[in-house]
């Protein structure tokens, strides 16, 4: 298969966009750092990723610029033909799975879908004594 994990900063706030169909699709650019070494520059890769359905809709409501973010997904290679005749390439990741990166921050997780978007007790999250 051809999974990655990407572990990395948004470059810009999600973009959120709904399909002909309906269907939403977020996209965003992620950005890695590879550290240099022996004195080398730091060397920066901006990734796309795209996300679909409830998920996108989920990103764009949580994710802004800069957020640090861990994302598991497809890369897919797209091809087209340009104006001048000649071909273009990109890739993207496709996500399957997308979450705050909670090394450097800490994040209050809200629920949606079964619960309607409210906001579910957490286990360990209890206002009582559990004595």
């Amino acid at each position: 298969m051809n999974y990655v994990t990407l572990v990395g900063n948004l470059g810009r706030d999600p973009e959120l966009a709904y399909s002909g169909s309906g269907k939403a699709v977020c996209k965003m650019s992620v950005g890695t750092k590879e550290r240099g070494v022996n004195g080398q520059e730091d060397v920066m890769t901006w990734h796309n990723v795209v996300v679909f359905n409830e998920m996108a809709e989920n990103v764009a409501a949580s994710l802004s610029k800069g957020d640090r973010v861990i994302v598991i997904g497809r890369i897919r290679k797209n091809k087209w033909e340009k104006k001048d005749g000649t071909t273009g390439y990109s890739e993207e990741v496709r996500a399957d799975e997308i979450g705050a990166n909670m090394r450097f921050t800490v994040v209050s997780p809200l629920r949606s879908g079964a619960s309607g978007g409210q906001k579910r007790q957490l286990p360990g999250d209890d206002t009582e004594e559990p004595f």
